[in-house]
């Protein structure tokens, strides 16, 4: 629950400002957890894949994928828990600016 962004655009060009993005979450109990970032519904890049324990979480994602900096555009940060009842699927908008 509770999914937030530290900022809603990313600017991630090395000036030191604004060039990392912070993706929190609460978890209500342990569970197998993905957190990657899409663009029109495909993935860009995967921030994490591991089990985390119940309560508050914070990762950082460096606007960085598999070809390099992410293009300018919006994009969504996702989070896929594999929880009690299934995968369940959260997201919210941001945008990275050039």
């Amino acid at each position: 629950s509770g999914l937030a962004l530290s900022r809603s655009t990313l600017s991630p060009n090395g000036d030191g400002l604004d060039d990392t993005l912070g993706i929190a979450f609460t978890l209500s109990s342990s569970a197998n957890v993905v957190v990657q970032i899409e663009q029109a519904g495909v993935l860009v890049a995967t921030v994490v894949t591991e089990s985390l324990p119940a309560g508050a979480a914070q990762l950082m994602w460096d606007g960085t994928t598999p070809s390099g900096p992410a293009a300018p555009g919006a994009y969504d940060a996702v989070v896929l828990v594999d929880g009690p009842f299934g995968r369940t699927r959260h997201a919210v908008s941001f945008t990275v600016s050039g």
